[in-house]
């Protein structure tokens, strides 16, 4: 069968297979030849999906900044890649993923420092906090993980 005879459907599967196998760069050329909104939200998923199991920061970040419409990427795992991170440990790279999210990011970035504060880690959060760019977001948050220092308990304990 020629290539230009494929579907989207079978395109789809090459793509995550490639993604699977490491090779991201032919992944996002075969989502080149895709045209099924359907498929292509589910590739771009996939491919995240596999990146954040491997713990990728820098290959999240790559792919968010290199699809070519954000509308594809939304969801709520979309949202949750973050979290995911900061959850693992990696509260830089949970930052790094919020921000290359842009608007998209922000509710993502102000829930890392729940996941931290959920962990015990007030020192964590505090710095977590800093990163956010909105003033009276930032105030906001750094007054709710003073509440809940004080208080001894994290925000899932109250």
């Amino acid at each position: 069968m020629p290539d230009q005879a494929l579907t989207d459907e079978t395109l789809k599967d090459r793509a995550i297979r490639q993604a699977f196998a490491g090779n991201v760069n032919g992944a996002r050329q075969t989502i080149g030849r895709m045209v099924d909104r359907r498929y292509l939200r589910d590739v771009w998923g996939a491919i995240l999906c596999i990146q954040k199991d491997r713990g990728d920061v820098q290959g999240v970040k790559d792919t968010i900044v290199s699809c070519p419409d954000e509308s594809l990427l939304f969801g709520h795992e979309y949202r949750e890649l973050p979290l995911a991170f900061a959850r693992a440990g990696n509260v830089a790279g949970a930052i790094e993923i919020a921000k290359a999210m842009g608007s998209s990011g922000k509710l993502p970035l102000l829930m890392i420092p729940l996941v931290l504060m959920n962990k015990g880690d007030f020192v964590g959060a505090r710095g977590a906090v800093a990163h956010i760019d909105e003033e009276a977001h930032r105030v906001m948050m750094m007054n709710f993980v003073d509440q809940y220092q004080g208080k001894g308990t994290s925000p899932e304990e109250s």
